[in-house]
């Protein structure tokens, strides 16, 4: 009996370090679903307009090695959060433009309404082009001398 038991006891350990290594690998899944949750809430943070055009670092990795079959689960999950970090620069690059475009159009819109205002002002009050000029008048005509008396 105590034989089978030291020959089973190196098949047994593997299996009773097996929960550790599971948890180890959920906490990791939880960070990253942690960090994937937190780039979703900030690139719907940008589409609301709340883009502040200020750079947010990622949180820094635990430093903890995966372990197993968990790599590659563990290897797409980071590819997704680098990806979904580079959109969100992405995006927030086009929010900047666009903010910036939007600036420099309003900016032209007031300089040419503060154009049209004062070239208005100017037609009514004068100042501005060539009026038609009122004619001088007809020198009088000499009036038609009367009739001397005693003419014929």
């Amino acid at each position: 009996m105590l034989r089978t038991l030291l020959l089973a006891a190196p098949l047994l350990l593997p299996l009773m370090a097996a929960p550790a290594v599971a948890q180890m690998d959920s906490r990791e899944g939880i960070a990253l679903q942690n960090q994937i949750l937190q780039l979703r809430n900030e690139v719907e943070q940008l589409r609301r307009g709340g883009g502040g055009g200020g750079y947010v670092p990622a949180p820094v990795p635990s430093g903890r090695a995966p372990v197993g079959g968990a790599s590659e689960l563990t290897g797409q999950l980071l590819d997704r959060v680098n990806q979904l970090d580079e959109e969100v620069r992405r995006l927030r690059g086009r929010a900047d433009e666009a903010e910036y475009r939007n600036r420099t159009l309003q900016q032209q819109v007031e300089k040419l309404q503060g154009d049209m205002d004062y070239r208005l002002q100017q037609l009514e009050n004068g100042g501005g082009g060539s009026r038609p000029s009122t004619a001088p008048a007809p020198a009088p005509t000499p009036a038609p001398a009367a009739a001397a008396p005693g003419a014929p």
